[in-house]
C-alpha cells in the first residue's frame, strides 16, 4: 500500500517523509524476518552430507550481492576448485552470510575487496574469507538474545552455527 501511495497520489513533504520512514521500517522488518527464518532453519533438519563445490557457492553468493547492488565497485577473488563435504543448502547459507557481512563492512560507497580461499588440513577444510572492510564493531540490536556474544550480527551467528553443525569452528578476526 505504501508503494501505491507513493506512486498514485501527491504528498506534501511531511507525508513523503512519513511514507519513506514507513517503507524503510517495512524493509528492516522484512530483513529481520529472513534472519529469523534462517536462524530457525539451521537447527531444523539433519544436515545431508555430500560433496560441495565451495567455489560455486562463493560465486553464487557474490552474484546475488552484485544483483542486489548493481554498479557497486566490487572485486571478489574466489579460489577455483574449492571442495568440501557437507550440507550444500546450509553451506550456501553460510557463504551468503559471510560474504554479506564482508560486503556490509565495506561501507556504502567504499570499494569492496574480498578474497575467498580454502585449504585442507588434517582431514578438514579451512575456509578463509578476507575483506578490506571496517572492523566488526557495530553489533546489531535485533535478536540480541539469539546472537552469539562474539558475533557482530545475527548473520555471523547463523554462519557460526552452520559451521558448528558441520563439526567445525568459526573464527572471525
Amino acid at each position: 500500500f505504501g508503494k501505491l501511495l507513493g506512486t498514485g497520489s501527491v504528498l506534501d513533504s511531511a507525508g513523503a517523509a512519513h511514507l519513506a520512514r514507513m517503507r524503510e521500517g517495512a524493509e528492516r522488518l522484512d530483513a529481520m524476518m529472513v534472519d529469523l527464518v534462517d536462524w530457525l532453519r539451521v537447527d531444523g533438519a539433519s544436515p545431508k552430507r555430500g560433496p560441495v563445490d565451495l567455489t560455486l557457492l562463493a560465486e553464487w553468493a557474490t552474484m546475488e550481492l552484485l544483483d542486489a547492488d548493481p554498479g557497486r565497485d566490487a572485486c571478489v577473488d574466489v579460489q577455483p576448485e574449492m571442495q568440501a563435504i557437507g550440507d550444500e543448502h546450509l553451506l550456501r547459507l553460510m557463504m551468503q552470510r559471510l560474504l554479506g557481512a564482508a560486503w556490509r563492512r565495506a561501507g556504502a560507497d567504499a570499494p569492496i575487496r574480498v578474497t575467498v580461499s580454502a585449504s585442507d588440513a588434517a582431514g578438514a577444510t579451512i575456509l578463509r574469507i578476507h575483506d578490506a572492510g571496517r572492523d566488526m564493531t557495530d553489533a546489531a540490536s535485533e535478536f540480541a538474545g539469539l546472537r552469539d556474544p562474539d558475533d557482530a550480527d545475527i548473520g555471523m551467528t547463523i554462519a557460526r552455527r552452520i559451521v558448528e553443525r558441520h563439526g567445525g569452528a568459526l573464527d572471525a578476526q
